[in-house]
């Protein structure tokens, strides 16, 4: 019989989760009363790519919400047993990056964080096996039931089922897959929308409205005095979503090999994302049996579904990231593994989802601009943790 196991992992909340105010995945041990804990987590493939270590604290629970606390003045570098280092830098909500490398096989690597009065080192580790036969994903519509947010009832929701096929191995292997999703944005013209406001402020005999609406420098600046954005013309933005929470993990251990399974490893439910165009960067990941362990362990803490959500969390699950001179470890695990990155393109029309139309034709309420939005330019959209008008070389 062959013994495969497919973990669905979705996070407890308390324990390991995506804060998408902040879009770092935070782990929480011990949140009611604790003191905070330095998380360390990330990876490094053979891909040749710039790779990304996220840095924080545990965040912590404070008049009913996750509060995120990020550090954004570390010093993290990858070292090698030979002497290779590579040095990555702060982009933003706990994130660091790197310039572009690849992890060699054979050769052992570890991450380091240098804090002003500590630092941390992980376990040295090296490149797993790389997987004979064929991988592939795909990417389809389909539904999902969740409980509506009255809690009585469920709800069906649409969206795409992201699935994979393997092929067995001789020889124990373990998998983990990770989805890093984007979407385009085009900001509407605001049409009547701006036309109301800007004709409120300067008066009808002062607005261009030929061959388009338009504003002057002068009224621009004006605007923007009083905290008042109306783009002149559509915008394109090109945005990095939050990350998904789900963590798909699968063991192959060995006893049939060449036998094809499939695999479900994420939904992803429509919502306005959806409507221009979409992009899913799905990578699989090939990763040793301690990083497997990790994640399994976590989920089986929480599998009890007797604990209720504000009982305290046991700290029994650690990582491989140790306090330098100390036996104190982060929270967190960092990895060195093979990857293989898949990109799958879709939006509304093409799945065949209806989406709701974009209605800009009443006035907005300021104190509302900035935040998420469908009648927002691409500066006020904060939908993601990173936005370029540039379009990426990757997309379609």
């Amino acid at each position: 019989m062959h013994l495969l196991k497919t973990l669905q992992l979705s996070i407890s909340f308390i324990l390991a989760f995506t804060v998408c105010s902040g879009c770092v995945e935070r782990i929480d041990f011990d949140s009611y009363g604790s003191e905070s804990r330095v998380v360390v987590d990330g990876y490094i493939s053979d891909q040749f790519k710039t790779h990304e270590i996220k840095v924080s604290y545990s965040s912590t629970f404070q008049a009913g919400i996750f509060v995120p606390s990020y550090i954004e003045d570390a010093q993290v570098l990858i070292e090698s047993v030979d002497g290779e280092e590579h040095r990555f830098s702060y982009i933003g909500y706990g994130i660091y990056r790197s310039e572009p490398f690849a992890a060699r096989p054979g050769i052992q690597y570890r991450s380091r964080v240098i804090l002003e009065n500590e630092s941390y080192s992980s376990e040295y580790a090296m490149l797993p096996h790389r997987p004979e036969g064929l991988v592939s994903s795909a990417v389809q519509v389909g539904t999902r039931q969740e409980l509506s947010s009255t809690g009585r009832s469920f709800r069906s929701l649409e969206g795409v089922n992201i699935t994979a096929q393997i092929q067995g191995q001789s020889q124990s292997t373990y998998y983990r897959w990770q989805m890093d999703t984007y979407h385009l944005y085009v900001a509407p013209r605001f049409g009547s929308v701006g036309g109301r406001i800007a004709r409120s402020i300067f008066g009808d005999e002062n607005i261009i409205t030929e061959p388009e609406f338009m504003l002057t420098d002068e009224q621009i600046d004006y605007l923007a005095t009083k905290f008042i954005m109306i783009p002149n013309i559509a915008e394109k933005c090109y945005i990095r979503n939050f990350p998904e929470q789900n963590v798909s993990i699968h063991e192959d251990v060995g006893s049939s090999p060449g036998v094809r399974q499939d695999l479900h490893i994420g939904f992803i439910g429509q919502d306005s994302k959806f409507r221009d165009d979409y992009a899913l960067r799905l990578s699989r990941l090939v990763i040793d049996r301690q990083s497997f362990d990790y994640w399994r362990n976590i989920k089986s803490q929480f599998e009890d579904k007797s604990s209720g959500v504000f009982q305290r969390a046991p700290a029994t699950v650690v990582g491989n990231v140790l306090k330098d001179n100390s036996d104190e470890r982060a929270l967190g695990y960092f990895g060195v593994y093979r990857e293989d990155m898949e990109l799958f393109f879709f939006n509304d029309v093409e799945l065949g989802l209806v989406s709701d139309p974009i209605i800009c034709d009443v006035l907005p309420d300021y104190e509302l601009l900035g935040r998420y939005g469908d009648c927002v330019s691409c500066l006020e959209r904060l939908a993601g943790r990173e936005v370029t008008h540039k379009k990426p070389d990757w997309w379609r």
